[in-house]
């Protein structure tokens, strides 16, 4: 939500948006495989679809068009726009457009400034004249503009040069966005804001500016967050929208140009959904909180930690009578030579196939034998899996957990993983 529009992406890939030139959801022509939105300051959206192609409207909501800047071969993954200028990301980690980045994993925007999460855990910052390294080098993913969560598990801030700033906010936090002079948190607990009040953005009524925070009545669970000007919008587990604050130029979407302090839902946008992970694959669950080392049971406790190996987080695990599959979100591999991205959008899907008698049980599983093993690398294009052999051994199995490691030719260079059971067929 941006220039007084918002976009919603619906669950069947098609959008919908509302706000200047549509005061009530209306669903833009042409587009059927929507995966990643973003709008401009002047209320331009711009549209990645599943085959890797930038679309764009105009600022009225118009018929959408091609975007010239984007490259034919349709390698795009992800779209964010800086004032009104539109970066690309490619699956190859480059971003495209001013400036240019190479093996980039996220982009964040805030206004004119810009921040990029490499694949390393490096970050740049840039405006649209120039990019500056700042000296972060253990970035595993944004919590919001300036903040982010180390490859540690640390939450940590930082000023415009780089320097460490101490959190302020939940430890338990999943998204944080902000406004003008207004914030949101989501939490596991639900939505809470704190700033400037004056046309009720902070979502709890008519009252004074706040910087204490408080949870927002929202009328179900809420799993994704976004904020702009002085609006904010929940995305609940639900599938609908509810929206608060400003809305003088439409962009609650009820049809009408009343502000509102309480969240309200949005008729005509059910099925939005945040941005998955664009691998095609209608099975795969998408992972929107990363797991903690100090939830795991005792049988699955994390392994010393081995230079440059990151462990792999957010697994759900499906059971079947002789085996399963374990599958990987907001994740990085190393053994075997792979790496995936860490960041929500444009995400790959990495599935562990087992097979064995009597399910997933302790020891070990490789390529061949009573206990069989295999990777599955199902990229954002949809094209066929890639297979690849893959040798681990499972530590801990139990009705909720799957715990174990994956290894490499090199003893020394194993890398735990934990998968929370989800699913079983039998």
């Amino acid at each position: 939500m941006r220039g007084g529009t918002t976009c919603a992406r619906r669950a069947d890939g098609r959008v919908r948006c509302w706000g200047r030139g549509a005061a009530a959801p209306v669903e833009l022509p042409e587009i059927v495989n929507a995966v990643g939105l973003d709008v401009a300051e002047s209320g331009a959206i711009y549209v990645v679809t599943a085959d890797g192609r930038v679309l764009r409207s105009g600022s009225e909501l118009m018929k959408l068009g091609p975007l010239e800047v984007v490259p034919e071969d349709g390698e795009a993954i992800d779209v964010s726009v800086l004032g009104d200028t539109p970066l690309v990301l490619m699956r190859g980690g480059e971003l495209e457009g001013r400036p240019r980045l190479t093996d980039v994993n996220a982009v964040q925007i805030d206004g004119a400034r810009g921040l990029a999460l490499h694949r390393d855990g490096r970050v740049t910052a840039f405006t649209a004249a120039k990019a500056t390294s700042l000296p972060i080098k253990d970035l595993e993913a944004f919590v919001g503009f300036g903040c982010g969560r180390r490859r540690s598990g640390e939450l940590a801030c930082w000023d415009a040069r780089g320097k460490s700033k101490p959190w302020k906010g939940p430890a338990n936090i999943v998204e944080r966005v902000a406004g003008e002079r207004f914030g949101c948190d989501l939490t596991r607990s639900g939505v809470s804001c704190t700033g400037w009040n004056d046309v009720g953005q902070l979502g709890t009524g008519r009252e004074p500016d706040r910087m204490t925070p408080r949870l927002v009545d929202l009328p179900g669970k809420p799993i994704g967050l976004a904020a702009s000007g002085r609006s904010a919008c929940a995305l609940l587990d639900s599938g609908e929208l509810a929206c608060w604050g400003a809305n003088d130029a439409g962009q609650l979407g009820d049809g009408t140009r009343r502000d509102h302090v309480k969240p309200i839902i949005v008729s005509g946008a059910s099925s939005a959904t945040l941005p998955a992970p664009t691998d095609g694959l209608k099975d795969i669950e998408q992972a929107t909180d990363e797991m903690s080392w100090a939830d795991l049971p005792a049988a699955c406790k994390r392994p010393t930690k081995v230079a440059g190996l990151e462990t792999i987080a957010s697994a759900i695990a499906h059971l079947e009578k002789d085996g399963g599959s374990l599958w990987f979100a907001d994740f990085r591999l190393q053994p075997g030579g792979y790496r995936g991205r860490v960041a929500r959008h444009g995400q790959h899907a990495v599935q562990l196939r087992l097979t064995g008698k009597g399910g997933i049980t302790r020891g070990r599983y490789q390529s061949s034998g009573a206990r069989r093993s295999s990777m599955i690398i199902h990229d954002e294009s949809g094209a066929k899996p890639t297979t690849t052999a893959m040798d681990l051994v499972i530590e801990s199995a139990d009705k909720t957990w799957i715990c174990g490691q994956l290894l490499d030719k090199d003893p020394a260079k194993r890398q735990p993983f934990a998968a929370r059971v989800e699913k079983r067929v039998y």
